[in-house]
């Protein structure tokens, strides 16, 4: 927040109404007795200060050897980076204020019962004979080897007419961190492979910055080290149970899930003072006739002398204000309504959500049929779809200011809905050919 010069305080000018009356001569104390009789005087005022200045602060004001409360430690906040401001643009000036979120207890307590974390998950390869299977093999990277063995271990799958392999951690260990990337980027193509199509994902140097070190052994973030593997900026999981027997205790289970669950962002703040162009800033952010809405707020904040910032979230559409930052909701542990990415950008701008948008045919004719493409200059509520080399969408998002998008990464309740950089989104989604951002825009707009 931008801070002011403070007002310079002066002491009222002496005047003649002031100096006419005439007070009685001081009397004449020893120095030793007048200190003495102001710390009796003003001693209790301070103290009474003090106390007031630490309950205002928050602090405590109890004895340093009083217990504190027992804190689970992964309910600790973790570092999410320092604070950083954007570049002026049209939409003004934006601050971004990063935060590490995590589902809430309700859903990590169902997460640690579902059955697919109970059991290996099988790696299909829908289509593949066992004759080609070697050769699919060696083109992924893998030696002669970890080919025969895993041939060795394939066998036939009706459902998918394929091969299907029943992995284990030895086999995994065996893997170099591109090699399990190339796998994975195969197995993502097809949805049969559910734990590779919901990979977690984290944006991380390494495991320990994942899921924090000081929370778990070396052992344990050496043994998840080798399930993970990179696609730019993010850390990908291969896969969750193999991860979850890392660790033995129910206690251990849960705490992990939260940290493996984890989702950076940031709040966005717009920073705004006399000098803020409003007129531009009130277009920007004004579309669907609500400029007269947020004007009034952008020019109060504007014309504080110190200035002032607003959070970004009173500015969006109601659709997404009431979402941002939250988990969708669940009944029984199942989730009500499958909230993807293509249903969260369609209903942006909608007060009531249509539920259409969960159907892939109808996303597909409302964008060809409501939308038209622009190639540059991206504005706020613009749709961004992203497309594999087969020009299938396989993720949309919208567009909110300097380069930042709202969006829902999948369908499940663990997934929220949080704002996130379009240089990571990229990343955030392996595929193994190129990918094509494009840009729509709302023909009522």
């Amino acid at each position: 927040m931008h801070r002011g010069r403070k007002r310079s305080q002066q002491r009222e000018p002496e005047t003649r109404e002031n100096r006419t009356r005439e007070e009685p001569p001081p009397v004449a104390l020893p120095r030793r007795w007048a200190l003495a009789a102001l710390v009796l005087l003003a001693g209790p005022w301070v103290f009474a200060a003090m106390v007031a200045l630490l309950l205002v602060r928050g602090e405590p004001t109890q004895p340093s050897s009083a217990a504190p409360r027992a804190q689970n430690a992964a309910s600790k906040p973790q570092p999410a980076g320092p604070v950083a401001r954007g570049e002026p643009g049209p939409w003004g000036r934006l601050e971004r204020i990063p935060i590490i979120i995590a589902p809430p207890v309700e859903f990590i307590e169902e997460l640690s019962e579902r059955p697919e974390l109970q059991q290996p998950s099988p790696w299909y390869f829908p289509g593949v004979t066992l004759q080609e299977f070697p050769e699919l093999l060696k083109k992924m990277g893998f030696s002669e080897e970890l080919t025969r063995e895993m041939a060795a271990r394939a066998k036939f799958d009706v459902g998918t007419e394929g091969q299907c392999i029943t992995a284990d951690q030895t086999l995994m260990d065996r893997m170099p961190s591109e090699l399990r990337g190339n796998l994975c980027r195969y197995l993502m193509q097809h949805d049969v492979n559910v734990d590779q199509v919901n990979a977690l994902r984290y944006p991380a140097a390494d495991v320990g910055e994942w899921v924090g070190t000081n929370q778990f052994s070396s052992e344990i973030v050496d043994r998840l080290s080798r399930l993970v593997f990179r696609n730019g900026h993010f850390l990908l999981l291969f896969d969750r149970h193999m991860a979850l027997n890392a660790v033995s205790s129910t206690e251990e289970r849960a705490r992990l899930l939260k940290a493996l669950y984890r989702q950076p962002t940031f709040i966005l703040r717009l920073l705004l003072d006399q000098t803020s162009d409003i007129e531009q800033i009130v277009d920007y952010w004004g579309s669907r006739g609500r400029a007269k809405d947020i004007r009034p707020l952008l020019e109060s904040i504007a014309s504080r002398e110190e200035g002032g910032s607003i959070d970004v979230a009173h500015l969006l559409a109601p659709f997404a204000r009431r979402r941002i930052f939250t988990y969708p909701g669940t009944q029984d542990g199942i989730l009500t309504r499958p909230h993807d990415c293509h249903w969260t950008s369609l209903n942006f701008f909608n007060e009531t959500p249509d539920d259409r948008w969960l159907n892939t045919a109808e996303v597909a004719a409302q964008i060809r049929n409501s939308y038209y493409q622009v190639f540059s200059d991206p504005h706020y509520g613009d749709l961004v779809v992203y497309l594999d080399a087969n020009g299938d969408a396989f993720h949309s998002a919208i567009y909110i200011a300097d380069g930042i998008l709202f969006t829902k990464n999948g369908a499940r309740p663990s997934r929220p809905w949080i704002f996130m950089d379009m240089a990571h989104m990229k990343d955030y989604y392996p595929r193994t050919g190129t990918i094509e951002v494009r840009y729509y825009r709302p023909k009522e707009d």
